[in-house]
């Protein structure tokens, strides 16, 4: 057990019996520094899993070249390439085609993983731990989901579409239905919402952050 000063004491509990029990068909990644390395540490099918990715100073000059390029610049597709060789490389042939729950130690940065090649199309959960997912993960079915889907990208209609599928007693906002003020209204009253839409991040100005709606910008 472990004691701080100020605070009651608290007995540490490994989680990896339990992640084991609650991932389904899923599989868990972590990536983590150690020794100079970049390791993932993939949990999937009752195994746990170590694979090197190599020095942790070069995966992370990859990730954050990957990270600050531009996706309409004709770099970006080499960018995109150089980062899922180098984090999913040995990764993928351990976790096939399962859905991933992704955690990363602070040395990647904050990469945009859907935007990996490997990863376009494929259900991932980003958390901090696997503590964390473990915490969040819902014990009930949500009983209000909200679906949300402005008139970009493409295949934003789509997605709503599946998911509605899933979900058929959502309520769905899609195309030109998903204004801003009916999807904050969304935001207040769902157990489980989900909003798609092209976003923007200003680099001089991260706090505007916004998803592009039917009448414009959400900001963050």
């Amino acid at each position: 057990s472990r004691t701080t000063q100020g605070r009651s004491k608290r007995r540490w509990r490994p989680v990896v019996r339990e992640l084991m029990e609650h991932l389904g068909d899923r599989a868990f990644v972590h990536y983590v520094r150690a020794k100079g390395q970049a390791v993932a540490l993939i949990a999937t099918a009752g195994h746990v899993h170590a694979r090197t990715l190599g020095p942790a100073s070069r995966v992370a000059r990859t990730t954050t070249w990957f990270t600050e390029s531009d996706p309409t610049e004709p770099g970006h597709a080499e960018a995109a390439a150089h980062a899922g060789a180098a984090l999913l490389g040995p990764v993928l042939p351990v976790v096939g085609d399962r859905p991933l729950v992704i955690a990363w130690d602070a040395f990647l940065g904050d990469p945009p993983w859907n935007a990996l090649p490997a990863l376009c199309g494929r259900p991932v959960v980003l958390v901090t731990t696997a503590r964390s997912w473990l915490a969040r993960r819902p014990t009930a079915a949500p009983k209000h989901v909200v679906l949300a889907g402005g008139t970009a990208p493409t295949g934003a209609a789509r997605e709503i579409a599946e998911l509605a599928g899933r979900y058929p007693r959502a309520q769905v906002l899609r195309g030109r239905e998903a204004v801003t003020r009916a999807v904050l209204k969304g935001f207040e009253a769902a157990d489980l919402m989900h909003l798609t839409g092209h976003g923007h991040v200003p680099d001089r100005a991260p706090m505007l952050a916004s998803v592009e709606l039917a009448d414009g910008p959400l900001l963050a």
